[in-house]
This record gives C-alpha cells, sequence and structure tokens, in this order.
C-alpha cells in the first residue's frame, strides 16, 4: 500500500468462523501489526448469529455462492469477486481456512496476486475433505492440484500434517506446521489470544520500516519475520 502499511487476506466460510475463532488475531494484527484486513466469506449469512463485527482497519467482503456446497458452476463468480478483490487490494498475505476457500482460494489467490504468501489454516478435515483419507482418487488428486500454490500449511495435529506431507511431497518440511487448537481456546468456543501471530506462522518476511527520528536506521519487527 502506499502508506506503508502491510494487508492481510483472510478468506473463509460464513462470518461465523470470523467471529468465533479469527477475532481476536485480526484485531492483533491491526493494533499491534499496524496491518490492515480484509475478511472475504463465501457468501452464507444464513447462519442467523453471526454477523461481520466492526473494527477500525477491517473490511468485510462477501464474495455470494454457498460454503457449505459442494464445488461446482456456482462457484465462478465468487471466484471472480475473489479474483478483483485481490487485483484491487493487492494483499501481501491470504489466509484459507473452511474447506471451500481452501480448495479454491489457493488457484485464484496465485492468479491474482503472484507473490503473495498464501496459507491454509486446516483445522481437521471434516465432512467435506474427508475424501482425503482414501488412498487414492479423482477428488484427492484434483485437490493436490488446487492447494499447490499454498505456501504454508498450519494443520491441526500430526496426523494432519502427515496427509498433508504425502499428498505435497516436494513441500518443505518447514513449510507444514501443526498448532493444537488453530484460533480457539483449550475449550474450543472462544477466542484465542493469537497463537498463529505468536507463533510467527502467517508472515514471509520481516517488515522493514524507516524510522521518522533523524539519524534512527531501518529496524526490523521480529513478529513479522520468517519462523
Amino acid at each position: 500500500m502506499a502508506d506503508g502499511r502491510r494487508t492481510v487476506m483472510f478468506l473463509g466460510g460464513s462470518p461465523m468462523p470470523f467471529c468465533r475463532f479469527r477475532r481476536a488475531l485480526i484485531e492483533r494484527l491491526v493494533a499491534d501489526h499496524d496491518c490492515r484486513v480484509l475478511c472475504a466469506y463465501w457468501g452464507d449469512d444464513r447462519d442467523g448469529f453471526f454477523a461481520p463485527f466492526p473494527a477500525t482497519g477491517v473490511s468485510w467482503h462477501d464474495l455470494g455462492g454457498d460454503h457449505a456446497s459442494p464445488p461446482g458452476a456456482g462457484d465462478l463468480a465468487p471466484m471472480a469477486r475473489l479474483f478483483r478483490l485481490i487485483r484491487r487490494h493487492r494483499p501481501e498475505v491470504i489466509c484459507c481456512f473452511n474447506a471451500k476457500p481452501i480448495v479454491l482460494g489457493p488457484a485464484v489467490a496465485r492468479l491474482a496476486r503472484r507473490h503473495a504468501r498464501i496459507v491454509a489454516l486446516m483445522e481437521g478435515l471434516g465432512s467435506a475433505l474427508a475424501f482425503l483419507r482414501a488412498e487414492s482418487g479423482a477428488r484427492r488428486r484434483l485437490f493436490c492440484t488446487l492447494t499447490g500454490p499454498v505456501d504454508r500449511w498450519v494443520l491441526l495435529d500430526e496426523r494432519d500434517a502427515g496427509l498433508i506431507a504425502r499428498l505435497h511431497p516436494a513441500r518443505a518440511a518447514q513449510d507444514i506446521a501443526t498448532l493444537p487448537g488453530i484460533g480457539i481456546d483449550p475449550d474450543h468456543f472462544r477466542p484465542a489470544a493469537d497463537p498463529l501471530a505468536a507463533r510467527r506462522l502467517i508472515f514471509a518476511a520481516a517488515s522493514r520500516y524507516r524510522s521518522s527520528s533523524p539519524g534512527e536506521t531501518d529496524r526490523t519487527s521480529p513478529m513479522l519475520s520468517k519462523p
């Protein structure tokens, strides 16, 4: 961005996971790291209990579509909106979570923003991704192709980390990490502090800024460094 602030995009399903599991991290990125945060979701407001929360430095973008349905022709319009949104705001980091954003988001993100860092936060397989447990299959191969652009995987446990390592054998070990209780506290119902930011699993490179004080050299924020 022209003012030097870093832009981070979170791409999820409905507003619910943003409100329950991502809010603390989003607010920390804005407050402590001076980031802009784009919250884009797959157009499902029908849960009825959660609405986008207002916060300075955070903007919400309804992509349309239905995050709970299997991928299909109905996702072409949301994918086109996502492409335009990324091209317009040029986020440096794009974090995908929930099944459909993880499957469809990375390829769109890479086409729209060649050098963005793409992170997949996968909190278990669930029914939507249960087919990945099979040894082979067309859907499994398609998943591998569509998620090829992911730069960093953050998984719930070692089982899922091993699965992703087998699906993407060329991916370096340091690009697949586990973080039990991703975005949630031990009770699994309230937002945790900000485990992803604390363990520096999101950002690829240090954020450098020039001090306005005469004679002071550039400094690097360690929280935005690659682990």
